[in-house]
């Protein structure tokens, strides 16, 4: 299910929060953009005091944010730590950016990554990485959670029992050499 862009600028303005803390977030305005859906673009305009971002997407608002508090925050996310930058005070923009995503779709994720870790992990690994995802602009994450239950219910349908189907799925560990 695809959320409309209001929920996807609330979802943005959430992530803003958990990135730069509570402080700055409503020094941020997250604003639609409106150009063609072909690809995700963003603008970073500086008005009235707010670092304003504006954006044809979700992924296109949060790649806005991570542009400005890298570029010019001097910020910087990975997957397993944050730098947020010196961020006493927000720095001016002497210009507006106006970017466009070079791809339609950015791709994250390999069915290998949902063994190794990702079956075992809860919430507090997970969020992160979304975040990071988000800041990334990556709009098209591989989420095959759940994808042995679909197995289970087809081999169901089919007529195997429990017991076949124990025996013949793989465990959580070794979900992408089923």
């Amino acid at each position: 299910m695809r959320l409309g862009l209001p929920a996807q600028i609330e979802a943005v303005r959430q992530l803003t929060g958990r990135v730069v803390g509570t402080k700055f977030v409503n020094a941020f305005r997250f604003e639609p953009l409106d150009v063609p859906a072909e690809r995700d673009t963003f603008l970073i305009a500086q008005e009235n005091g707010h670092i304003v971002v504006r954006g044809n997407s979700g992924p296109a608002l949060a790649s806005g944010l991570n542009c400005y508090l890298k570029e010019h925050a001097k910020a910087h996310f990975s997957w397993n730590a944050s730098q947020p930058g010196n961020l006493e005070r927000l720095p001016s923009l002497s210009a507006p950016v106006r970017r466009e995503s070079w791809a339609r779709w950015r791709y994250f994720l390999n069915y290998c990554c949902y063994s190794y870790s990702l079956a075992f992990w809860r919430w507090e690994e997970w969020e992160p990485l979304i975040d990071w995802m988000a800041l990334q602009g990556v709009n098209l994450p591989l989420a095959i959670t759940g994808q042995e239950a679909v197995w289970r219910a087809v081999g169901q349908r089919m007529g195997l029992s429990k017991s076949d189907l124990d025996g013949f799925l793989p465990g959580p560990a070794y979900l992408p050499f089923g």
